[in-house]
């Protein structure tokens, strides 16, 4: 099939009828299986944004994102760790209060036990509760939850980078899981 227009198509299938793609009104396109590359190519997010361009609203990014079950209420914003059910938490570095390391930033609300949490494991965050210094690191705060551009610095606490400021409101988020215990 050849065309030099516009092609107007809703799924792609393949000769024995099995679904390929579909593409929906506004252009959005669901996979019906992983997608995968050849050795060499990958797949590039965010068409001609820049990488570092500032998301629109606060507690809000883009990057790579992984889904977990909740394991109680969680807050687009909140620093989140695996607990030992495998269940996304709230992160906390206060000594007392340890959680298992940071992985990422919640983007969603997550009401409940059981909840869908979408995690940002690697990519851009805007939170303008927090006046970052660019080129500086940001750390796993000392409450549930909580990110700062401040080291906790107690005995006990812990210590663990969860990204580095890239302005005053944005950070790379990119959580380094070597520790170090304040002592």
């Amino acid at each position: 099939l050849t065309t030099t227009g516009s092609l107007q198509i809703r799924t792609i299938d393949y000769s024995d009828g099995d679904l390929s793609a579909t593409i929906a009104d506004g252009g959005g396109i669901t996979f019906a299986q992983d997608v995968s590359t050849t050795d060499g190519k990958w797949i590039k997010l965010g068409g001609s944004t820049m990488a570092t361009a500032e998301p629109g609203a606060s507690d809000s990014g883009y990057g790579i994102v992984i889904g977990l079950d909740s394991a109680g209420s969680i807050t687009a914003g909140d620093a989140v760790c695996i607990n030992s059910s495998g269940k996304a938490a709230q992160a906390n570095a206060a000594s007392g209060s340890i959680t298992e390391p940071c992985i990422g930033i919640a983007t969603n609300n997550a009401g409940s036990d059981g909840d869908d949490c979408y995690v940002l494991t690697h990519g851009i965050w805007r939170h303008d509760a927090e006046a970052f210094d660019a080129g500086d690191p940001v750390y796993l705060g000392e409450s549930a939850g909580a990110i700062t551009k401040t080291a906790p610095s107690d005995d006990g606490d812990y210590v663990q980078t969860i990204g580095v400021a890239v302005t005053d409101d944005v950070l790379l988020v990119m959580p380094d899981l070597a520790i170090v215990e304040i002592a």
